[in-house]
């Protein structure tokens, strides 16, 4: 790897249609086709970010198994792991930037810091995956993997936090 660290994109092969556009804070109802997965996304009580329980309030956060699993960047100057995802399950309270955007897709990325045991094999995100975050053997970590028939990524982390969130629109309007 480079000093300035390794980014790959990740493109999982589903199918998607572009849902509903999004204009205001009301909620619409929300259409998306996906490659059927039997993926379980096994979230420790203790994960929930800040920052997307701002954006969704008491709604469930999007479940990472029905997310777009477009990104992965591994940066060894700051041991850190971060993965982009994207969902068409639209935010209840949407920063004040997006009510007047049209959108109906919602990005964000969660970076994972201090890790340690990086296992990769292969770099592609596939549709028929398995995200899981539990907590790790030592108290105060966590265990994060994402697997697939052909591809894999397994590390422990310090820490996870949501780096940043953008919505776009997606498909034809």
């Amino acid at each position: 790897m480079s000093s300035r660290g390794t980014r790959m994109a990740a493109t999982a092969g589903s199918t998607t249609s572009p849902g509903p556009l999004r204009r205001s804070s009301t909620r619409p109802s929300l259409r998306r086709t996906r490659t059927p997965s039997t993926s379980v996304c096994d979230m420790a009580d203790s994960i929930d970010w800040p920052e997307l329980r701002t954006l969704y309030g008491t709604t469930p956060l999007p479940d990472l198994n029905t997310c777009h699993f477009f990104y992965l960047h591994v940066d060894e100057r700051d041991t850190s792991v971060t993965f982009g995802f994207e969902t068409q399950q639209l935010p209840r309270h949407p920063k004040p930037e997006w009510v007047q955007k049209a959108y109906n897709t919602l990005r964000f990325w969660i970076e994972f810091t201090g890790v340690a045991d990086l296992r990769l094999q292969g770099v592609l995100a596939e549709a028929e995956r398995s995200v899981q975050l539990t907590g790790g053997s030592t108290p105060g970590t966590l265990q994060v993997s994402v697997h697939s028939s052909t591809r894999s990524i397994a590390f422990t982390a310090a820490a996870s936090r949501v780096s940043h969130t953008r919505v776009y629109l997606q498909g034809p309007v």
